[in-house]
C-alpha cells in the first residue's frame, strides 16, 4: 500500500480541469489495461462545483467510445446552491449527481449555508467539529446519506474504485465510521483524503492530529491485504499547519529525548501538565457564538492569554531548579541548569511555532 502527503494544486477553471494527484492516473490505466465491458467507479464526496469530477467527463467519453468500457462518476455535495449546476454537469456528462451530505446514518441534518464555503465546511460548523463562521451563514435542513451502505452498495469488492473525501473537517469522524463499517476494506483501492485540522474545535484538535498521524496504519491493521493500494493525504498548508493545538506542547516535551528525567532535581512533566491544563482550561472558558462555535477572533484571544500564562511559569520552572542545583555539588548545578535552561528554552521556541500563530 502506497501513502502520500501532498497538496492538491488543482485548477477547477473549467477546460484547464486536470487530474494530478497521481492516483487517478494510475485507475484509467489499470481501466485501459483491463478486459472490455470492465467498470470503474469515482466517488466525489464533498464535490462542491464539481471541478474535480468535470476533469473526468474527456476520461469517461474515451474509455466507453475507444475501449468499450465504463466509468462511472458520482458526486456527493449537499450545499443547496450547487444543486443546479451539479444537477446539470449530470445530464451533460452522464454522470451521477446525489444531493446529500455525507454522514454515518440516513436521515436529515442541520446544515449552515455559508456564501462563498468553497466545500462541506457548513455542516462540519453545525456538527460541532468547525468553528468557523460568518454573517452569511444560514441554517437549512438536508439530506444525509450512511456513507458505509452507499459504498457497500455501489462499490464491488475488489473493484476499479476511487474515493475523493473532502468534507471540510467530518473526515475525523466518517472514517473511523467507514473503517469499523469494512466499508473501505475491499472496496475502495485508491483513495484521496483532504484533511482539515483547522476546522476541529480547538480542544479536540490534539486527537484529530493523532488520528491524521496514525490513518495510515490504522489501514493496515484494519483491512490487511485489502486495504486500498494507494492513499493520498491532502494536507494543504493553510488548513493544517500553524494553528493552535491545546496539549500539543505536552507531547512534544514528554516524547523529547530526555523527558520525564529529573534534571537538576525538576521533574519535567510537573510543568507540562501544567500547561496542558491552562490550555484546556482557556479553550473551555473562552467566549463562543449563539451556535457554541469558537470563532477565530476569540481563538486568536485566547492563544495570547494562553501566552501570557506561560511566561511566569517558565520564570518559575527555571527559579525552583536553580533553587535545588543550590542544594547539589555546585560544579554539576552549574552545568545541568545551563543545559535544561537551554533545553527547554528551545523546546518552548519551537513548540510556539507549531502552535501559536
Amino acid at each position: 500500500m502506497c501513502f502520500c502527503a501532498a497538496a492538491i494544486t488543482f485548477d477547477g477553471s473549467g477546460a484547464g480541469n486536470r487530474l494530478v494527484t497521481g492516483l487517478e492516473q494510475d485507475l484509467l490505466k489499470e481501466l485501459y489495461a483491463a478486459s472490455a465491458g470492465t467498470k470503474a467507479v469515482v466517488v466525489d464526496v464533498g464535490a462542491n462545483n464539481g471541478g474535480w469530477s468535470l476533469a473526468w467527463a474527456q476520461h469517461k467519453r474515451r474509455t466507453a467510445r475507444l475501449h468499450n468500457k465504463n466509468l462511472d462518476i458520482i458526486m456527493l455535495e449537499p450545499q443547496p446552491q450547487f444543486t443546479t449546476p451539479l444537477t446539470l454537469m449530470a445530464q451533460e456528462h452522464g454522470f451521477r449527481f446525489i444531493s446529500a451530505a455525507a454522514s454515518d446514518a440516513e436521515g436529515e441534518i442541520p446544515f449552515m449555508s455559508i456564501e462563498g464555503s468553497r466545500s462541506t465546511e457548513a455542516h462540519a460548523v453545525v456538527s460541532g467539529l468547525s468553528n468557523t463562521v460568518n454573517d452569511s451563514a444560514r441554517p437549512v435542513w438536508v439530506r444525509s446519506l450512511d456513507l458505509a451502505a452507499f459504498f457497500r452498495a455501489q462499490l464491488s469488492e475488489g473493484g476499479l474504485n476511487l474515493v475523493k473525501l473532502d468534507v471540510e473537517g467530518l473526515e475525523f469522524k466518517l472514517l473511523p465510521w467507514l473503517l469499523a463499517q469494512g466499508a473501505l476494506c475491499g472496496r475502495v483501492r485508491y483513495l484521496i483524503v483532504e484533511w482539515h485540522v483547522n476546522a476541529v474545535d480547538p480542544t479536540e484538535r490534539l486527537s484529530a492530529l493523532a488520528q491524521r498521524l496514525a490513518f495510515s496504519q490504522m489501514l493496515r491493521n484494519g483491512c490487511g491485504r485489502s486495504a486500498p493500494v494507494a492513499v493520498f493525504n491532502d494536507d494543504y498548508m493553510p488548513n493544517n499547519v500553524a494553528i493552535p493545538v491545546p496539549g500539543l506542547s505536552r507531547v512534544l516535551l514528554e516524547h523529547s529525548s530526555w523527558a520525564g528525567k529529573s534534571m537538576g532535581g525538576i521533574h519535567i512533566s510537573s510543568t507540562t501538565v501544567n500547561f496542558e491544563n491552562a490550555d484546556h482550561k482557556f479553550f473551555a472558558e473562552a467566549p463562543r457564538g449563539n451556535e457554541g462555535e469558537l470563532t477565530k477572533a476569540n481563538c486568536q484571544a485566547t492563544v495570547r492569554q494562553m501566552w501570557k500564562h506561560r511566561q511566569p511559569v517558565v520564570q518559575a520552572g527555571l527559579m525552583q531548579m536553580g533553587k535545588i542545583d543550590n542544594r547539589t555539588h555546585e560544579q554539576h548545578a552549574k552545568t545541568t541548569q545551563a543545559k535544561f535552561r537551554w533545553r527547554i528554552q528551545m523546546q518552548f521556541f519551537l513548540t510556539s511555532l507549531l502552535v501559536f500563530t
